[in-house]
């Protein structure tokens, strides 16, 4: 994943010598600088975070009882018909 983009912003982070050794020795083994390496790593760590958030994932059991749900909605409460006519008073 290679950063063409202009960086403007800076993050500072504090880390012991053992684990800037590490992370060092890491990005040395990509040929990446230290900077390069991070941003790429928190990068694929931030979109996996973000993928993972965006996607539900159900069991069988969940799954039936969310398709039954959808397909078979219960009739709208006294509360909710409130909520839908106030709602379209002020849309």
């Amino acid at each position: 994943m290679a950063i063409t983009t202009t960086r403007t912003e800076r993050i500072d982070v504090r880390v012991s010598s053992k684990h800037k050794e590490k992370l060092e020795q890491a990005a040395n083994l990509l040929g990446l600088t230290l900077s390069s390496f991070m941003v790429e790593q928190a990068l694929r760590a931030a979109m996996n975070t973000i993928e993972k958030a965006a996607h539900l994932e159900l069991s069988e059991k969940d799954w039936k009882i969310m398709t039954k749900a959808l397909e078979n909605p219960p009739v709208p409460n006294t509360s909710l018909v409130q909520a839908v006519k106030a709602y379209k008073k002020r849309a």
